[in-house]
C-alpha cells in the first residue's frame, strides 16, 4: 500500500465547483425557489398509522391480561342482558344459619399488693439459690482437679526461666549482627 502522509485527497477539487449566478448570490437562490412547483417547497408527510407494539415482556403481559378483562366484561354483559330478559331467581331461597355465640373472656383477679411482693421475694430467693448451687459445682470441679492446676504452675514457673535464657540469646545475636552491619556500612 502507498502511504499518504503529506497526501492531501481533496486537493485540486476546487477545479469542479460549478460557479455560477444561482449558487453565488440571494438573487440568484430566489429565482431557482420561484421556478420551482409548491409541491418541491412545501412538503406535507402524514407518518404512517401504525399500531405500538408493547416492547418488553411487562407490557405484553398487561396488554395480554387487559383483553382477557375486556372479553369477561363482555361476556358479563350478555349473561346480564339474558337474565333481565328472562326470569329472575329467588334470592333469598336458602335460610342462613346464625353462627353459635362465643362464651365470654374469662378474667382473673389482680393479685394483692402483698401477693406481688411475696411473689418477688421467692423470685430473688430462687435466684440466690441457683448461683450459689453454681458456685459450688465450680468449687467441686477446681478441687477434683487441682492436681492438674498445680502441675501447671509448677511446668510454666519452670519455663519461665528458659525463656529468659532464649531471650538474652536473641538479644546478643541481635547486637552482633548490628555491629557487623555498622562495620560494613564504614569500609
Amino acid at each position: 500500500p502507498m502511504t499518504r502522509i503529506g497526501v492531501y485527497l481533496d486537493a485540486g477539487s476546487e477545479q469542479f465547483t460549478v460557479k455560477n449566478r444561482y449558487n453565488t448570490t440571494l438573487d440568484g437562490i430566489l429565482d431557482l425557489e420561484a421556478t420551482l412547483s409548491d409541491s418541491v417547497t412545501n412538503i406535507m408527510t402524514k407518518p404512517p398509522d401504525c399500531v405500538a407494539k408493547p416492547v418488553g415482556n411487562k407490557a405484553r403481559k398487561q396488554v395480554k391480561l387487559g383483553k382477557i378483562l375486556d372479553q369477561m366484561y363482555s361476556d358479563l354483559q350478555n349473561e346480564k342482558l339474558q337474565t333481565d330478559e328472562g326470569e329472575k331467581p329467588i334470592r333469598l331461597l336458602e335460610k342462613i344459619e346464625k353462627p353459635i355465640p362465643r362464651p365470654p373472656t374469662p378474667t382473673i383477679d389482680a393479685p394483692t399488693k402483698e401477693e406481688e411482693e411475696q411473689e418477688l421475694a421467692i423470685i430473688l430467693l430462687q435466684r440466690v439459690i441457683r448461683g450459689k448451687a453454681i458456685q459450688n459445682k465450680m468449687i467441686e470441679g477446681k478441687e477434683m482437679r487441682s492436681d492438674m492446676i498445680e502441675e501447671l504452675r509448677t511446668t510454666h514457673a519452670l519455663q519461665s526461666p528458659e525463656q529468659q535464657e532464649k531471650k538474652k540469646e536473641t538479644e546478643a545475636i541481635l547486637g552482633e549482627q548490628r555491629a557487623r552491619e555498622r562495620q560494613e556500612h564504614k569500609e
